[in-house]
């Protein structure tokens, strides 16, 4: 379920999507400047000197694991769900707890959406300080989810991680704004319309 106001993920597909051979991923995204100009929560750009960077592992579901699964947030190993294993760097007293966490809630539905069926535990090393205006909430869901893709078979365009971000930007906002998301994702200065 969406948070008021934020876009709902895509679908679960009727096939779980495959993955590829990786079973760990890291990715770095950069920091990011919204509400530029006029542009208030549809201009932003990134700015590429600090940033967030995300390792996701995948752990394969063994029979008969069991755990609390995607939509609570945490899972025994082996089952399905997300686990924050770790965070690191200039910030370190986030929740570890997926659903409250930008970037375990962009796990989450980028999980949800895929019908991925192994737990993703996942460890960030923060770069951005907290309550900056550098857009660290979503440069931690972009990099989780950009980790995450690399370990598809087959990875999703980045028009799909954004939606699986802007979950996560939601936890931390509130409601959906891609203006931090859009750049830490994309790169370079960045104007979101019809998202």
């Amino acid at each position: 379920m969406s948070a008021p106001g934020t876009p709902a993920a895509p679908a679960v597909p009727a096939t779980p999507v495959a993955l590829g051979t990786r079973t760990s991923a890291t990715a770095f995204a950069p920091a990011s400047v919204g509400n530029v100009a006029i542009g208030f929560d549809i201009l932003g750009f990134s700015v590429d000197a600090i940033g967030d960077r995300a390792t996701v592992w995948r752990r394969e579901r063994g029979p008969g694991a069991a755990g609390a699964g995607a939509a609570g947030g945490t899972a025994a190993a082996g089952a399905a769900g997300v686990r924050i294993s770790a965070i690191r760097g200039v910030v370190q007293d986030l929740p570890l707890e997926a659903a409250r966490n930008t970037a375990g809630r962009a796990l989450m539905a980028m999980q949800e959406a895929l019908g991925l069926e192994c737990e993703l535990e996942l460890q960030l090393d923060k770069g951005i300080p907290l309550s900056s205006g550098l857009g660290g909430s979503a440069a931690s869901a972009v990099a989780a989810v950009v980790a995450a893709n690399a370990l598809l078979a087959e990875p999703r365009p980045l028009a799909e991680l954004l939606k699986y971000a802007v979950q996560g930007e939601a936890v931390a906002s509130g409601s959906v704004h891609v203006d931090n998301i859009a750049p830490s994702l994309y790169g370079g200065l960045v104007l979101t319309v019809g998202i």
